[in-house]
């Protein structure tokens, strides 16, 4: 799975996202602008490089790291590559200041540096060489921890709400994949809740992930397995972009088995085992009627659910 790059999506598409998951901004603060710099000197990366609004530098720039395994030349490289781009950037703004031109790049007076991982107790290597760099500069996002991260507890306040599902939505990145159906679709719920802005990025954020991890099923299969309606999926950028809504989405009868493929699946997960007569009308439904089941069995509670269901629509 490549966690990079769909971390650069992620930001590229909804950089204020980094709003929710740095406490010391303060509430209500956006624009920020999001790119992926590359560093001259070795062409070294910046995974990303979130930027406040022009009329906003009193709010810190904040670089982005993904690191999803151990590696103990991470924070000496981490702090070096911070360092290379503030001396660019500084150099940058000299350069421009001496050609008489207005500084399309602002000297960068205070940053931070965020690090998304499983845990910060993997091994990034010796921390005593960069401690101060560490302690006062760097902000662990950890996917792995139970809780939610830096939000505490139930609000009634719709910014706490948010970055509560935020954090909930990034932590499918290393949920178990038999729990990925439950775990997304009671986050796909939980966001009706939102603020109809905040309600599309979580929507938009929970399909780029289950996208990315199960990255052979269609939109179909997906639209299934999180409950979402067609209208929710069309809405949602990261549908339209990592599935390329230009592309045809293949003939009737493929479609039809995919998603018939996925509510059998789901079918087994909360009614068990189910008979081969059974597996056989549900193959045969219509895609309108498979997307009614799909919605319907969120309900079942055992076996003779599907068999009334089935029942009534032969009737």
């Amino acid at each position: 799975m490549n966690t990079d790059k769909l971390f650069h999506w992620i930001f590229r598409r909804h950089p204020d996202l980094i709003v929710h998951l740095l406490p010391e901004l303060p509430p209500g603060t956006g624009g920020y602008s999001f790119e992926s710099p590359v560093l001259k000197e070795r062409e070294y990366r910046l995974d990303g490089l979130l930027e406040p609004p022009v009329d906003r530098q009193g709010l810190p720039a904040v670089i982005l790291e993904v690191q999803m395994q151990s590696d103990p030349g991470f924070l000496l490289r981490l702090y070096a590559e911070s360092g290379r781009w503030l001396q660019q950037r500084h150099q940058q703004s000299l350069r421009q200041g001496t050609q008489g031109q207005a500084p399309a790049l602002p000297a960068v007076l205070d940053w931070l540096v965020v690090v998304i991982c499983p845990s910060r107790e993997l091994n990034f290597g010796e921390r005593r060489p960069v401690a101060e760099f560490v302690e006062r500069r760097v902000r662990w996002i950890e996917l792995a921890g139970e809780g939610d991260g830096n939000a505490s507890g139930a609000s009634e306040d719709p910014q706490a709400s948010a970055q509560v599902q935020i954090w909930e939505a990034l932590r499918l990145l290393m949920a178990p994949e038999a729990e990925l159906a439950a775990r997304g679709r009671r986050l796909c719920a939980s966001a009706q809740g939102l603020a109809a802005e905040d309600q599309v990025e979580q929507i938009d954020l929970i399909l780029a992930i289950v996208m990315t991890r199960l990255s052979k099923l269609s939109r179909e299969e997906i639209k299934v397995m999180l409950g979402l309606s067609l209208k929710d999926i069309s809405g949602s950028v990261a549908a339209r972009e990592m599935f390329d809504e230009g592309r045809q989405e293949g003939r009737q009868e493929g479609r039809q088995e995919g998603e018939a493929r996925i509510v059998q699946l789901l079918l087994q997960e909360r009614c068990g085992a189910i008979s081969a007569a059974q597996v056989a009308a549900v193959s045969v439904l219509r895609l309108s009627e498979l997307e009614a089941l799909g919605k319907a069995l969120l309900n079942f509670r055992g076996p003779e659910d599907l068999v009334l269901w089935l029942k009534t629509r032969q009737g």
